[in-house]
């Protein structure tokens, strides 16, 4: 009987803490002041807490379900409006818990619904190139002990200017210095640089090389990207160039293939929501 109540005690246990990973554990939202900035949470030095100043709402939609702007279908005031949000974090929570957590007061505090869409679009798509992939390759599995809430440390700088990390790391970066841009996937699945791409683009990438492990990939290219139809010789490599055009180095540098068309995309459509959330 004793053991049977310790049982019933721990699941009971579980499920709080597990139920408490939904929800920050407490939050205050104001209106917005002061410069936009956003600072805290898993994987900084402040993992207890997550600081939002002066942010508008669609960029916490943006986190919260994990949707890149072209996807979003919104009000415009939802740009405009402002919050200041300070939350307090759940001990051990990950960056996945997080959004959890976002989505959450979203939908509590500003009352937010939406549903899922798809729409014929304007996209990219990523195929490998003639020649094949130029990528190293790591199994499908991730590394033991992997956490998503700890942020790899850099341990340097190559000959190139790319950041280097620690064996075993999992991480994708994107940076620009000197008007080149650089990114790092290191052990990532091709889904990541996509991600990556969608950013700089500013349309969908989506993923059509049948390539399913996780890779290495070092990319540099000119910070700001001209559109393919723009780039004269965009197959022909040009090893005097010091930052070659995005699609060139693409193909070049990664043996990939970037190539627009129009598809159906999944849109997040905003329903309604409160412009002034329910009180703290």
């Amino acid at each position: 009987m004793r053991g049977a109540l310790c049982l019933i005690f721990l699941c009971t246990l579980l499920h709080a803490q597990s139920a408490s990973l939904t929800h920050f554990e407490a939050a205050s939202v104001k209106p917005g002041s002061g410069k936009w900035s956003q600072r805290g949470g898993p994987g900084t030095s402040d993992p207890g807490q997550i600081v939002y100043t002066n942010v508008d709402l669609s960029s916490l939609i943006y986190q919260a379900y994990d949707v890149r702007p072209h996807q979003l279908a919104a009000p415009d005031w939802m740009l405009d409006t402002r919050y200041d949000i300070a939350a307090k974090v759940p001990a051990g929570a990950t960056r996945k818990e997080v959004r959890a957590m976002l989505r959450n007061l979203l939908e509590e505090r500003f009352q937010l619904k939406q549903h899922l869409e798809r729409r014929v679009a304007e996209a990219y798509v990523l195929t490998v190139a003639k020649g094949g992939p130029k990528l190293t390759v790591y199994p499908a599995a991730l590394p033991e002990g992997f956490n998503d809430a700890v942020m790899p440390k850099l341990t340097g700088v190559d000959k190139d200017g790319f950041y280097t990390y620690p064996p075993g790391s999992v991480v994708t970066m994107m940076w620009t210095r000197e008007d080149q841009t650089r990114i790092a996937m290191v052990r990532e699945p091709i889904i990541e640089l996509c991600g990556m791409l969608t950013r700089i683009l500013k349309l969908p990438v989506l993923d059509h090389t049948r390539l399913d492990g996780r890779y290495d990939a070092h990319l540099r290219f000119a910070a700001d990207p001209q559109p393919a139809e723009e780039e004269p010789n965009a197959g022909v490599p040009n090893a005097s160039d010091p930052a070659p055009a995005l699609y060139r180095a693409i193909d070049n540098q990664l043996g990939l293939k970037l190539e627009k068309t129009r598809l159906k995309v999944e849109f997040l459509v905003i329903d309604s929501a409160l412009k002034t959330p329910l009180g703290n």
